[in-house]
């Protein structure tokens, strides 16, 4: 039973906002395939948090997770 689901996604910009509003149980989508240097790294789709890396990974994603020590249910978590 995991507190928070990751999905990595290789596919343009489209198609990976639409698996993170399709799977809203991800907590997180990065995706990699879509523009070599992405206008925005990061938003929000619903409640997931949307992060593109660029072309072949150019960028990395560095995702913190911020709450009680211990516990990820409830916690908050964004791109540092």
């Amino acid at each position: 039973k995991p507190h928070l689901l990751v999905l990595l996604a290789h596919a343009d910009n489209d198609e990976a906002t639409e698996l993170a509003r399709t799977f809203p149980e991800f907590g997180i989508v990065v995706s990699a395939g879509g523009a070599e240097d992405p206008e925005q790294r990061e938003q929000r789709v619903g409640n997931t948090l949307f992060v593109q890396t660029g072309k072949k990974g150019k960028y990395t994603a560095c995702v913190g997770l911020f709450g009680p020590p211990g516990r990820i249910d409830g916690m908050k978590f964004e791109l540092i």
